[in-house]
């Protein structure tokens, strides 16, 4: 659940680069669709989904009437219709869609263009979902060769999730040591493109936690956790948008090095629930919330406290059974 929703996250991303470079494209002819693609993207960054859902059903409508089945916007409805519908687990809904904004993404701009480079990660980070790692390898493959002939300022925005979704790739396959050593280029990559210790690389950070937590590397996996959490809360600094803290909070203590120091693990379980309740409910807060509940559950647990475990459990079920209706 973790992997995929940091797929989620990076796949938005990429959705609302593409969304806007489409509005860049038209904005000397400012529309409905212009509108409709932004407001889109908000939502979905917000994680509101629903809401979104029918707006971006709307805009593959009007891209389709105003500019044909062959331009930019109508590539970029698509891939935003897409992505909605691969977060929401709709994955079959979600494929065709994104397949067909690539073709149509390649046919405008070229088969080596930056533009197609966006459109095959998205269609690649649906394969990672759906555990079709052949399909995901060839396409980050394709990606990398595509990096080295783009425009160099083009490349670190481009080879950084080419790389991370490669490596997520040989690590579900078992090459750990090949998973390490490109998650270190994607991070690498982040930091030329945003600069070190930007919050886009907790996401590579946690791969690579979860890499050595998994194959006995447990100081490696505490110290990088450890990273995440820093970089975590400095990019909280006015304590506005916690659930990036919060997240990396329960990361860390649900690591076997760190849950066994129940004295300090506990205290940083507590915040995390403290952290996420602070906010309003949605669906990406309740799943933090819930994450954070079961931690401090299982050091409750631990401690032989099951009564306040079960009760801690309890809530953070009630919460996925929110999230999984909406």
């Amino acid at each position: 659940m973790r992997r995929t929703r940091a797929i989620a996250v990076v796949g938005v991303l990429i959705a609302a680069a593409a969304a806007l470079a489409a509005v860049s494209y038209a904005r000397t002819r400012p529309s409905e669709l212009d509108a409709l693609a932004t407001r889109v993207t908000v939502l979905h960054v917000a994680q509101r989904l629903d809401e979104a859902l029918p707006l971006a059903e709307r805009a593959v409508v009007l891209a389709r009437a105003q500019d044909g089945e062959t331009g930019p916007r109508y590539a970029a409805a698509l891939t935003a219709l897409g992505t909605l519908h691969r977060d929401a687990w709709r994955l079959d809904r979600a494929e065709p869609l994104l397949a067909t904004a690539l073709a149509v993404t390649e046919r405008h701009h070229g088969a080596d263009s930056p533009e197609t480079a966006d459109a095959l990660t998205t269609l690649a980070l649906l394969h990672l979902q759906q555990k079709r790692w052949d399909d995901a390898e060839r396409l980050f493959l394709r990606i990398r060769a595509v990096v080295g002939r783009v425009p160099p300022e083009e490349r670190p925005r481009l080879a950084a999730p080419a790389a991370r979704g490669l490596a997520d790739v040989y690590a579900a396959s078992g090459r750990v040591d090949a998973a390490a050593e490109l998650y270190h280029e994607a991070i690498a990559a982040i930091d030329a493109e945003w600069g070190p210790d930007n919050a886009i690389v907790v996401y590579v950070l946690q791969r690579l936690v979860d890499l050595h937590a998994a194959n006995g590397r447990p100081e490696e996996a505490e110290r990088l956790a450890r990273r995440r959490l820093a970089i975590s809360e400095k990019a909280d600094v006015d304590g506005r948008s916690p659930l990036g803290v919060a997240l990396s909070l329960v990361h860390l203590v649900t690591l076997d090095s760190v849950r066994a120091r129940s004295g300090e693990a506990e205290p940083l379980a507590e915040r995390a629930v403290a952290l996420a309740e602070r906010q309003a409910p949605a669906p990406l807060r309740d799943r933090v919330l819930a994450d954070a509940l079961d931690a401090l559950a299982g050091l409750r647990d631990d401690a032989g406290r099951t009564t306040e475990a079960a009760a801690l459990k309890k809530r953070a079920a009630a919460l996925r059974e929110r999230t999984a209706r909406r």
